[in-house]
């Protein structure tokens, strides 16, 4: 599952916005949804894309056969917990939950979540910058 903003001039990047402005802000972050979408598409898997605001119909994801959903709840947990409770009764056995804004995430890399998920319960994968 990506979780990703949707493409709104002056919804997304807000703190790089201030230095570079909403449209470049912008074109950096569809920059980063390409990029996701592309390393996505090449882990073999099922896959699904989860707006923040609203499901774009006929975008670059569902192109890819990428499943379509709204995210739903109050903050960033909530609709993780969300979109799990979304996945496990369509029997998944192993999820993985990627963001759509890290150009150091990799196919490797997810791969990788799915083969520990073989073994653990949870696998969490940390970032530079203090997030997960």
């Amino acid at each position: 599952m990506v979780f990703v903003k949707n493409p709104v001039l002056g919804k997304v990047k807000t703190r790089l916005a201030k230095s570079l402005g909403d449209e470049k802000a912008l074109g950096i972050y569809k920059i980063m949804l390409r990029y996701t979408r592309i390393i996505a598409m090449d882990v073999d898997c099922d896959k699904a894309v989860f707006y923040s605001d609203f499901v774009e119909a006929g975008d670059k994801w569902s192109e890819a056969g990428f499943a379509q959903q709204e995210q739903k709840g109050d903050d960033l947990g909530e609709r993780m917990l969300n979109a799990f409770k979304y996945a496990f009764p369509l029997q998944y056995r192993n999820v993985v939950i990627i963001g759509s804004d890290c150009l150091e995430l990799n196919d490797e890399i997810i791969a990788d979540a799915f083969d520990y998920l073989e073994k653990h319960e949870i696998v969490l994968g940390s970032a530079k910058d203090g997030g997960y």
